[in-house]
């Protein structure tokens, strides 16, 4: 392509990543070049479309280039003329956008440089030449570009205007009166979490006591953190702390002890936010309790007094009954997994919470169903197990599948094609998808077969309990599941020595466990060689990794047949 065109191609991609930012809009001219730029960016804080929405402007010039190059970096360096650079110090700065693309037009690159006074004065004085070289970095998102723009423009405004010997590192020197702050934007600071900035570079002003800029520095802002050699604990010592840091930013010093706490000894400030897991929330929760009682907490043996605002008092007290009620249903139904509750949401407590409430207070819901439900219901990453079954008013009431005493409490048919079998264990009819949920209580089950005489129908429901715990282990790889399949599998055997699914079904649990001896594999050979069922040959050679013959049984077998077979655990060897 010729210089114009790519030139041109370059501002159509500039144009197309600006359009995807909501609150932006520009302004380029294509044909008619400017003195050193090419347009500006326009800032809003509302409809773009209304004047009274407008906050400011960027000049910006932008370039195009072509690469041979195979892999187009996420930094580059460019050459620009000094007269360039000379000229955007005189508007107070300038973006320069470079749009690299390969020399095939397969593949593209939006790079940046945020050309501050600070930045060009600190260029003009390190060269001399008519070009100088601009280390850039790859705009990665429409919303990164927001971010640029929206920095470059505050720190604009506070580098124009500043005498040019503030731009001098040597004369930055701090006394009483004056402190040092760095200043930034983002999308959504409610959930901003400064730990993002560690590693960024940051223009950092000296203000005086009546907040002006009276001198500047650019530096990478690190996160010093320094491990303390103290505890943290309350009055009595029942909630401690021993893993304390110190942290030192570029204007304060933080103490952190747990996830929650931070001591600021710069402001004098103790900050407080409940995080992290289940039974993190409730010790942290417990330690603020003990605070609002005692007022005071201790760093090894000194104590430190807090003043905390008694209108909360209340709110922690109800947060932390939520909790340890939680923990109580937790620990009633079997759950160890220490669920982390940072990313949910109040919809995701709330959904808990009313399938906590259906369960255990036997609360009538609706369902868009007209038959019983077996199964579980996941919420976020805790899956609760749910027996639905529908009322004579056509509601249901909800039970847990497991600590329940609910084995023996209701009677099964089970209708086939071929028969129907009748059994009274709960545990013989359940579903993959309840053996995912995370209330399972396998010592329950097995309990329930002690001295239990089973039926020969039982025993087929028996051998299809080992398969739906399978698929369940292949989803969740839970190896308790798997030991459960096993426990199953030996009581078949048991039961029937002569029966080779019994056999392929125990020696899939064996290969997922990658426990299979010769004298095991001899077995699946023997089986494989006297049956005449092309799914058992087909399950045996799937067992032996015998692609070969596993290619030859599968053109052999119908598609109906193979279909059905699919559906099996053991088609995971395919």
């Amino acid at each position: 392509m010729s210089k114009t065109k790519v030139e041109q191609k370059a501002i159509t991609k500039v144009r197309d990543i600006i359009d995807d930012i909501k609150l932006f809009n520009y302004h380029f001219n294509e044909m008619d070049k400017g003195i050193s730029w090419d347009g500006n960016i326009n800032m809003y804080h509302g409809d773009v479309d209304k004047k009274e929405n407008f906050d400011s402007s960027i000049d910006v010039q932008i370039k195009g280039r072509t690469t041979p190059n195979k892999n187009l970096n996420s930094k580059h360096r460019f050459s620009l003329d000094k007269i360039d650079l000379e000229n955007y110090l005189k508007k107070d700065g300038t973006i320069l956008l470079l749009c690299l693309f390969r020399d095939d037009g397969s593949e593209y690159k939006i790079y940046y440089a945020k050309l501050l006074p600070y930045n060009i004065r600190e260029l003009l004085k390190q060269y001399s030449s008519s070009k100088i070289k601009i280390n850039m970095k790859e705009v990665e998102s429409p919303s990164h570009l927001e971010n640029i723009c929206r920095n470059f423009n505050i720190d604009r405004n506070m580098q124009k205007g500043i005498k040019e010997n503030i731009f001098n590192e040597d004369n930055l020197l701090l006394s009483n009166g004056k402190i040092s702050k760095f200043y930034l934007w983002d999308k959504d600071p409610e959930n901003f979490n400064p730990q993002n900035l560690v590693g960024t570079w940051k223009y950092v002003y000296t203000l005086d006591e009546n907040g002006y800029a009276i001198n500047i520095s650019y530096g990478e802002l690190t996160n010093l953190v320094e491990k303390l050699n103290a505890k943290i604990f309350d009055k009595d010592k029942e909630y401690v702390y021993d893993d304390v840091k110190l942290e030192t930013t570029v204007d304060c010093q933080k103490v952190l002890f747990g996830k929650a706490f931070s001591l600021n000894i710069t402001n004098k400030n103790f900050n407080i936010k409940i995080c992290g897991t289940l039974s993190e929330r409730i010790k942290q929760l417990k330690f603020v309790s003990k605070l609002f009682k005692n007022g005071f907490f201790l760093i090894n043996e000194i104590e430190f007094k807090i003043i905390l605002d008694k209108k909360e008092e209340e709110k922690i007290n109800i947060l932390l009954n939520e909790y340890i009620k939680l923990d109580n249903f937790f620990q009633k139904h079997n759950i160890s997994k220490d669920v982390n509750f940072d990313n949910w949401k109040v919809q995701d407590f709330n959904r808990l919470y009313f399938w906590i409430s259906a369960i255990e207070n036997k609360k009538e819901i609706n369902l868009n169903s007209s038959i019983n439900l077996v199964g579980s219901i996941k919420i976020k990453d805790i899956r609760l197990s749910v027996f639905a079954r529908i009322n004579k008013n056509k509601k249901f009431e909800i039970e847990s599948l497991w600590n329940n005493n609910i084995s023996k409490k209701y009677y099964f048919k089970y209708n086939s094609d071929k028969e129907e079998i009748e059994t009274n264990n709960f545990y013989l009819v359940l579903n993959s998808e309840a053996y995912q949920a995370d209330d399972i209580n396998i010592l329950e089950m097995k309990k329930s077969f002690e001295d239990m005489e089973f039926s020969d129908g039982e025993y087929i429901l028996m051998n299809m309990q080992v398969l739906e715990v399978l698929k369940a282990y292949d989803i969740t790889k839970n190896y308790q599941l798997l030991q459960y399949a096993k426990y199953l599998a030996n009581l078949l055997l048991n039961y029937d020595q002569s029966n080779s699914i019994y056999y392929i079904n125990y020696f899939q649990i064996l290969k997922r466990e990658d426990k299979l001896t010769e004298e095991d594999i001899d077995k699946i050979i023997d089986i494989r060689n006297n049956s005449d069922s092309l799914e058992i040959k087909l399950g045996c050679n799937l067992l032996l990794d015998n692609k070969n013959e596993v290619n030859y049984l599968l053109k052999k077998i119908d598609s109906k047949t193979l279909e059905i077979f699919k559906y099996y655990p053991i088609s995971i060897y395919f």
